[in-house]
Parts: C-alpha cells; sequence; structure tokens
C-alpha cells in the first residue's frame, strides 16, 4: 500500500511543481482554458477529465465548477447543433 502512495505522490508532486512555473498565467487564463477544453466535443475533452485537470492544477473549486458547467453547456449547444444539422441534410424529421 505505501508503494503505491508514494508512487502516486511522486508524481503528483512533479506535476503540481510543473503546475506552479505557470501559475500565473494560469491564473488569468486557467479557467478559460478550461472552459474551452471542455467545450470541445470529444471523447476525452469532458467533464470528468476537466475536473482532473482543475485539482491537478489546484485551481479553485468555485470558479472551476463554473468554467466547466459553461463547457458541458456549451458542447450540448454544438452536438445539438450538429444533430439538427445532419437530420436536415438528411432530411429525417
Amino acid at each position: 500500500m505505501n508503494f503505491y502512495r508514494n508512487i502516486s505522490e511522486k508524481i503528483l508532486g512533479r506535476a503540481r511543481k510543473k503546475a506552479k512555473k505557470v501559475e500565473k498565467d494560469m491564473n488569468a487564463y486557467g479557467y478559460l482554458a478550461l472552459c474551452i477544453f471542455t467545450a470541445i466535443p470529444l471523447p476525452i475533452t469532458g467533464a470528468y477529465t476537466a475536473t482532473l485537470i482543475a485539482w491537478l492544477l489546484g485551481l479553485n473549486k468555485a470558479k472551476s465548477f463554473v468554467s466547466i458547467a459553461f463547457g458541458v453547456l456549451i458542447a450540448g449547444v454544438l452536438v445539438t447543433l450538429a444533430s439538427i444539422g445532419v437530420m436536415k441534410v438528411l432530411a429525417i424529421s
């Protein structure tokens, strides 16, 4: 058990150390980037992954939640518009 804990702490420590280097830019653009990342309707760019990224980078929970929520909303609108467009092109409805 301690073996896995040591490995995970080492990996998270390195990730957080790298994140500290760009912390100033992250405060200014991190939440916008998180929103854009979540808004891209691809399989890996969803709310769960964005939440993990926010946690790894140590971002504010409330601001991250709002940013991710807007990203999910934008992704939903994009997928809906794409679906409606495909249905119209195929004359399904």
